[in-house]
């Protein structure tokens, strides 16, 4: 946490932490939460875990902005 690698690279990564527990078969409201980020441990780790389908990249989020339904 206080080595240089850490603060230049990784210095948010207790939030990267707290957003990836949020995700689990518990919904927000009705909806089941997903993240959109480019960060590769996340998708490592919601995917390992079961959640690989709520997490994707910007490019990917995009696309289902465009076509809801799958298209």
């Amino acid at each position: 946490m206080f080595s240089k690698t850490s603060q230049k690279k990784r210095w948010n990564w207790i939030w990267d932490y707290q957003v990836t527990f949020l995700i689990s078969d518990l919904s927000v409201h009705g909806k089941m939460p997903f993240v959109v980020t480019a960060d590769e441990d996340i998708h490592e780790v919601l995917r390992n875990n079961g959640y690989g389908d709520r997490v994707m990249k910007l490019p990917e989020y995009l696309h289902r902005l465009s076509f809801p339904d799958g298209i």
